[in-house]
């Protein structure tokens, strides 16, 4: 109706309400139906008994002289087209499953809520009048947090009605890991070991794709992973609005809301973090539209773009990474987040959707069997943050947990520098206390605080440095020779140096390796690369965390069962016999 006659129908319909016999009554959605239309099926919640709202609509639309069709109060939950049956199915399961996890959707029907829709304001339809019922007493309603942190609290979860950003240590570490949501692959049997994954990759921030219903109640009611991530941005129990969303699991507190970016049903996940330097730090998660044709392309370049609108919109508000499935190929070398953003593996980059030794992904792949690196994370340029590891993980095992493999990227602050550009330096020095402990006695307090390994960490150090000899134990090709050497006479040899050597490490310290060789640096260094991704072996596999090749002293980062190698070479054709 026109704004000319808006007033005196609100008048019209208060009196008729007065004069009523109609009084506040309950009203409850406990039934899953859908309305039959020319292209598509709309699923909706409805009230087992309708008789009572059916009376209040009977009054007003005989004063508004409304004779279309009849009224059905519902509660739209989506639509699905007529070709798709699964689609139907799905939007059904959904809607049976809000009505039996929400026990509680009922409420009081004590007004009637006038709206207009506002065609200068995008047609919103907004607010004008409420009318009460007779009898009833309007109270205050504070509505929960659209998107609140949630925090183990004993054996279940709560959600935090005032949420804080925490404060990440200075060296703090992120994970994106696809744990895969196909009804040919059940979570139930795959669970145990995509948990084990993602609690030994003890990373403090964990984003998660292709989250389930069944998969949040599986992955948060196990202490597996409840007992080291104790925030998160779902809690068990919760309805999701997609069959594959984006899960946060953290250490730390942290802030979220959803940002849409344009994909169907898949909009990215802004987490708020606080640094070291209490600097506000951002995650985007994200898991972009799949496929590699000319149109989905276009799709997810269109939702990358609009996520870096929103970045840009942000400029001069702390420090930026994204991570997650960008299922963006390898064929394509560019993304448009690479005028804001820095691929932190870019120097190694690796695959993490490989069909030719993932047994999952050989079952998943839909188009060609080309290794796809999906999974990555950013930094934006500039940020104060620097990434001093990177390192795959979940390929553990003859069948790994996921199609995927989970990228971990470790972050520390960027070296000071001085105004001449030199690494800022402190020029003082601790003299140490002396002791009138005895040697049993400064073992006792060694063994109390954890400072020298167990026989177990031992073991530990003893089989990584036997790995790293194993991986270049077998015969170098001959094209690795140099034209001055017999390829006959090719030798790489592996020994410890630092600590580890000396006999000095303590249960934290890393290995230090030097590989003394008659090759090339360059051509060494070529070959481990193929040595790490050919490995067969799932006993002490290498895994690669860096490689640092822009520095005067090239060096791999490496990791073996949980102890860092790091790893350099001399070209030393006379030394490698000594």
């Amino acid at each position: 109706m026109g704004d000319e006659h808006l007033s005196a129908t609100i008048e019209l319909l208060r009196h008729a309400l007065s004069v009523s016999s109609i009084n506040p009554f309950p009203f409850k959605l406990d039934r899953v139906g859908y309305f039959r239309q020319s292209a598509v099926d709309t699923v909706h919640l409805a009230p087992s008994d309708p008789t009572q709202i059916r009376t209040l609509w009977t009054v007003l639309s005989n004063q508004v002289g409304y004779s279309g069709r009849p009224f059905a109060a519902h509660l739209t939950v989506g639509q699905a087209s007529r070709k798709s049956q699964d689609a139907l199915n799905f939007l059904n399961t959904k809607a049976r499953a809000i009505c039996s996890a929400t026990v509680d959707l009922e409420w009081i029907v004590g007004s009637v809520a006038v709206l207009r829709k506002d065609e200068s304001d995008g047609g919103i339809m907004k607010l004008v009048e409420e009318i009460t019922l007779p009898g009833h007493i309007i109270a205050p309603y504070l509505p929960l947090p659209l998107y609140p942190t949630v925090k183990r609290a004993g054996t279940g979860w709560k959600s935090l009605e005032n949420a804080k950003p925490g404060c990440l240590p200075p060296k703090f570490s992120v994970a994106t890991y696809n744990i895969l949501n196909d009804p040919a692959f059940p979570p139930a049997s795959r669970i145990d070991q995509v948990q084990r994954v993602i609690k030994d990759s003890n990373s403090d921030i964990v984003c998660l794709q292709e989250v389930s219903d069944e998969l949040l109640n599986l992955l948060l009611s196990s202490p597996t992973l409840s007992g080291t991530y104790i925030y998160g941005s779902r809690a068990p129990g919760f309805i999701y609005e997609n069959e594959r969303n984006i899960l946060i699991l953290s250490k730390y507190s942290f802030t979220w809301s959803k940002l849409e970016i344009g994909g169907k049903h898949k909009p990215a996940l802004l987490v708020t973090f606080l640094g070291a330097d209490s600097k506000t730090l951002h995650l985007a998660a994200i898991h972009l539209t799949a496929g590699r044709t000319t149109s989905t392309i276009a799709q997810k370049t269109a939702e990358l773009e609009a996520l870096t609108t929103h970045i840009r919109a942000q400029e001069g508000e702390g420090d930026w990474i994204v991570l997650g499935d960008t299922n963006w190929p390898s064929t394509h070398t560019t993304t448009p987040l690479d005028a804001l953003f820095e691929d932190v593996a870019s120097e190694d980059p690796q695959a993490t959707f490989d069909p030719s030794l993932n047994s999952l992904a050989a079952q998943t792949a839909r188009a060609d069997r080309l290794p796809q690196r999906y999974d990555r994370i950013y930094s934006k340029k500039g940020s104060s943050l620097h990434a001093s590891s990177v390192l795959l993980f979940g390929k553990e095992g003859v069948v790994p947990p996921s199609d995927h493999w989970g990228v971990f990227v470790e972050f520390e602050p960027k070296a000071a520098k001085t105004e001449t550009g030199a690494l800022a330096t402190s020029n003082s020095y601790s003299t140490l206390p002396g002791t009138r402990l005895s040697a049993e006695e400064l073992q006792a307090v060694c063994d109390t605080h954890l400072w020298l390994p167990s026989v177990e960490q031992e073991g530990k150090f003893s089989a990584a440095l036997r790995a790293i000899r194993n991986l270049f134990s077998s015969s170098i090709p001959s094209s690795a020779a140099t034209s001055t050497t017999p390829t006959s006479v090719v030798k790489i040899r592996i020994e410890p140096v630092g600590s580890y050597a000396l006999g000095v490490h303590t249960s934290d310290s890393d290995l230090d390796c030097l590989a003394v060789g008659n090759i090339s640096a360059a051509t060494f260094w070529g070959v481990a690369r193929a040595r790490l991704r050919g490995q067969t072996n799932q006993d002490g596999i290498v895994n690669l965390r860096r490689f640092v090749k822009d520095a005067m002293v090239q060096m791999m980062e490496l990791e073996v069962d949980g102890i860092k190698v790091d790893l350099q070479y001399c070209a030393a054709a006379r030394l490698v016999d000594q």
